[in-house]
């Protein structure tokens, strides 16, 4: 179903995505609190007035490919509020740093596992960890590093950091 939102952009920003062509960027758009998938191409500046038909793609609103008339206005932002989102809407939420408590965050910890246990394999194999409880040890330092880098956490710590050191 397509939709018709009008406002101002917000902010424009790029997500990197690998392709058969390499890595690429895809820009975004938000306007009216929603987060709008614009494509590898980008006509659009910040501070703009626009009226965009979109549509609900595999990862959220994304600008219609064959825009139709007749499409319905967008009037609120989408404000997550339990079982009244619809099927048809994604909740936006800044993707970096990705906020507590949320289904990102889960994301992040399983895939920085993953590369934790990688790494973890080659050391074991390289001879450099020799037994279970330095495994183990290596395993969750190099997880909560790279969870933490991932998510956009490490940066707000410093950025906390240097706050306190200023006293700010």
């Amino acid at each position: 179903m397509q939709e018709q939102l009008t406002g101002t952009i917000d902010s424009i920003y790029t997500k990197m995505v690998n392709t058969k062509y390499g890595e690429k960027p895809v820009y975004h758009a938000m306007i009216n609190g929603f987060d709008i998938n614009l494509g590898f191409k980008n006509p659009y500046a910040e501070g703009e007035t626009v009226t965009v038909t979109v549509e609900n793609g595999k990862y959220g609103y994304e600008l219609a490919k064959n825009p139709q008339a007749g499409a319905t206005a967008i009037t609120a932002p989408a404000q997550p509020t339990g079982p009244s989102v619809g099927p048809n809407r994604a909740p936006p939420a800044p993707d970096f740093p990705v906020a507590k408590n949320t289904k990102g965050i889960t994301i992040a910890r399983q895939n920085s596992g993953g590369h934790a246990s990688r790494m973890v394999t080659a050391l074991i194999h390289e001879g450099i960890i020799k037994n279970e409880t330095e495994a183990m040890r290596v395993f969750f330092e190099f997880a909560y590093q790279i969870t933490d880098f991932a998510t956009g956490h490490r940066e707000v710590k410093q950025a906390e950091a240097i706050a306190n050191y200023e006293g700010k």
